[in-house]
């Protein structure tokens, strides 16, 4: 259930694999292709703030306590839009 799921992994994918995006078969090539542009794995050290990460030592880089253990998250992200231009108020 995702209720259960820890909450550094909140919006990530259960999977590394590839999603049904363009096509129901997850297979299509196109969804296939989204994966390899646009799916990545993160590694990282979880904060303090997330307890499931415990135990935590102190990095002396970031100034806080950081997991002894690295955590992985696969997520996915759309397709690079355009950037918004910031406009002055009229």
């Amino acid at each position: 259930m995702a209720a259960d799921r820890p909450a550094y992994l909140a919006g990530a994918l259960s999977k590394a694999e590839p999603q049904a995006i363009y096509a129901a078969n997850p297979q299509d090539s196109w969804n296939r292709i989204f994966h390899c542009l646009f799916t990545r794995t993160l590694k990282m050290r979880l904060s303090a703030d997330f307890p499931e990460g415990a135990p935590f030592v102190e990095d002396v880089k970031a100034g806080k306590k950081v997991s002894q253990r690295i955590f992985e998250r696969t997520e996915s992200r759309p397709p690079l839009s355009p950037i918004p231009i910031p406009r002055p108020p009229l």
